[in-house]
């Protein structure tokens, strides 16, 4: 009466457990029926449960961005990494031409040889994960919602295997054929390839003078461009993961002190993991 002096404003809250919980919504219906629509209402067991999980979006919406940022950034290195073994081979790759196989079966040697190791890295990658993933998710665990679902799925080996070995079958492929193109003479002499020679960049870095070693790094830089612009894709985007956790960081650092936080204090902790 001391709060709100108008009984009109009073409210009073009564919580009913169902024998079948699956017939909230039917209940609820059945208890507006003849009610005055101001007066009444109700809200099933799963109407809370999904209000409750809004203040878990932000925390999906960082795992979705930081699962996407790490699928682009291990997309890169592993093209780059195929793509440096093909390029490496070049003697190989001759010596397999010389002895009567096609550019094709050529190729599919580097691609068998890297699916191989896709499957054998995606079961490694399955079961560590499914190692961490209780451990990462142990800042839920005390949810009135249950703990999190982290039994491991068949079916996210499957999904992983199938991302895995596509980049490298088409990283393997691409690399090796481009090798493939030469003549074997040219092949079993081939160390490295030189920068284009009709390169505007290659051009304009010949008249700057450099040191030996500037030199041979700069035209070993600009023989590769594909696999230089990949580098700087997977840098760009880990340096863009970082500068997003410490900015994060900040924000919160600068909140009012004493002020509760709704951000969970595992969500650092989590964003700078995945950072690692």
């Amino acid at each position: 009466e001391q709060l709100q002096p108008d009984r009109d404003q009073w409210t009073w809250v009564q919580a009913l457990r169902l024998a079948d919980p699956a017939s909230a919504g039917a209940v609820a219906d059945s208890v507006l029926v003849g009610s005055p629509t101001r007066n009444v209402y109700v809200q099933t067991w799963e109407g809370q449960r999904d209000l409750a999980l809004q203040e878990a979006a932000p925390l999906q919406l960082i795992l979705t961005m930081y699962t996407v940022v790490l699928l682009a950034v291990a997309f890169a290195v592993v093209a780059v990494l195929v793509g440096a073994r093909a390029l490496e081979q070049s003697r190989e790759i001759g010596l397999l031409k010389a002895v009567g196989l096609t550019p094709r079966q050529v190729a599919a040697v580097f691609v068998i040889e890297s699916v191989a190791l896709g499957l054998l890295a995606a079961v490694l990658g399955f079961v560590a994960g499914a190692l961490l993933a209780p451990r990462l998710a142990g800042a839920m665990a005390q949810t009135t919602l249950g703990s999190p679902g982290v039994a491991a799925d068949p079916s996210h080996l499957f999904v992983a295997a199938v991302l895995v070995v596509a980049v490298l079958v088409l990283s393997a492929w691409m690399s090796s054929r481009r090798r493939t193109r030469f003549s074997v003479v040219h092949a079993l002499q081939a160390g490295r390839s030189a920068p284009p020679t009709g390169s505007l960049t290659s051009a304009l870095m010949s008249r700057v003078p450099m040191t030996a070693p500037v030199a041979v790094g700069t035209s070993t830089l600009l023989a590769a461009r594909s696999r230089t612009l990949l580098v700087m894709a997977a840098i760009t985007l880990t340096g863009s993961a970082f500068v997003f956790a410490l900015s994060m960081q900040a924000t919160l650092d600068d909140g009012p002190a004493g002020e509760v936080s709704d951000v969970p204090v595992e969500l650092p902790v989590l964003v700078y993991t995945l950072d690692g």
